[in-house]
């Protein structure tokens, strides 16, 4: 019941609270988002749909959501969810979405969050989700920007895209010797001769 409470105080102050122009603009920024979950799935015929989130279901409080739809953030709204404890796989239902149609063309999408509202969830320190950083390697003095992860498991690999080049590097070999969200930077120290 508290819960509950607390949820409609949420949606009372989201209601009353505008957003201008600048502040959309930085919420449905693909720099600023992070990828916490993709849709699998429909279920059933009333336009929900199975999520599979990064981290525990149970844990996530939002009332929206932004799903990856042809390269664009859209923003959507969760009328309501719940989980089948079993599996651990939200149900959810997005306003607007109101048959098995229209749940269809949101299967394999990918979920976002802004950066500020995924760090409550995930680590965003992980290198799984600092794409697009630019990472300087101290050792040999290189600079490349971070192009994906590759969660090979005992052996993750950063992908780096160095003057044109993709590299793989060991995530266990690299040192992080600074990070700045902001900047979106990350400096490393590598082993000799991996750059």
């Amino acid at each position: 019941m508290l819960k509950k409470l607390l949820r409609q105080k949420k949606k009372n102050r989201l209601k009353n609270k505008k957003m201008n122009f600048a502040e959309a603009k930085h919420f449905l920024d693909r720099d600023n988002a992070l990828a916490i979950g993709e849709i699998v799935k429909t279920h059933g015929y009333k336009g929900q749909v199975n999520i599979l989130f990064d981290f525990d279901p149970l844990e996530f409080e939002e009332e929206s959501v932004l799903v990856d739809i042809n390269g664009w953030l859209v923003p959507f709204f969760i009328e309501y969810d719940f989980c089948n404890l079993e599996a651990l796989k939200p149900i959810v239902k997005f306003k607007g979405i109101n048959t098995e149609q229209d749940a269809e063309v949101l299967v394999h999408s990918k979920v976002f969050l802004p950066r500020e509202i995924a760090e409550k969830y995930i680590d965003t320190d992980s290198f799984e989700y600092l794409t697009g950083y630019v990472i300087e390697d101290i050792t040999s003095g290189k600079k490349g920007v971070i192009s994906g992860f590759d969660d090979i498991k005992n052996n993750p690999l950063i992908r780096v895209e160095i003057d044109g080049e993709e590299i793989l590097i060991p995530e266990l070999a690299v040192e992080v010797v600074d990070m700045d969200h902001d900047k979106r930077y990350l400096k490393i120290k590598a082993p000799e001769g991996l750059l």
